[in-house]
């Protein structure tokens, strides 16, 4: 068990310890909380099982409390560190694109056109030879993958040629963690 596990239940009482409890700061966090309910130093198993102790919440609310402001510059020291790898990561990705569509214009090669034209024309046609037949029973699962597999390589001719941002991406991750809450 680590206390990435049991960070729901520190929050019930402790939201901001709880919060920290899952990042980098997660071992110290870790140690506060030990302390705060009397277990080993790092057991996280020793602490959820303290939890149930009625009197946990409060000295976890007073852990925080006494602490708050450590906790707190904890906290931004976190976003910080996620905001620089988030950056960074932003910058790969276009330098990565910026570096694909500079080969593409120096050298001209005809090579990305031709994949990028048979993935095309491969999933019209499957597009169209679905629209004028039924698919047997036992085509099913092997026209959906490759069906899957079209849709995919589609995906990235279009973003390969007409490119794709940070937004879009923060968008569809959005799109998807609300189809995941409401399913």
């Amino acid at each position: 068990m680590d206390w990435q596990e049991i960070a729901a239940d520190v929050g019930k009482a402790a939201p901001l310890l709880s919060s920290l409890l899952g990042g980098p700061a997660g071992g110290a966090v870790g140690a506060l909380v030990s302390s705060a309910l009397g277990t080993p130093a790092g057991d996280a198993q020793a602490a959820a099982a303290a939890l149930a102790d009625p009197a946990a919440a409060a000295r976890l609310r007073e852990i925080e409390t006494t602490h708050i402001e450590r906790l707190q510059a904890l906290a931004v020291q976190a976003a910080q560190q996620q905001l620089a790898a988030d950056t960074a990561a932003l910058a790969t990705a276009a330098q990565d694109r910026a570096s694909a569509r500079a080969m593409q214009t120096e050298t001209r090669d005809i090579t990305p056109r031709l994949l990028a034209g048979a993935v095309v024309l491969g999933w019209l046609c499957v597009q169209g030879w679905l629209l004028g037949h039924t698919v047997p029973a036992d085509m099913r699962e092997i026209i959906a993958r490759l069906l899957g597999t079209l849709d995919a390589a589609l995906c990235l001719v279009l973003n390969f040629y007409f490119g794709s941002s940070a937004s879009s991406r923060a968008k569809d991750a959005a799109l998807a963690d609300a189809a995941r809450a409401s399913g």
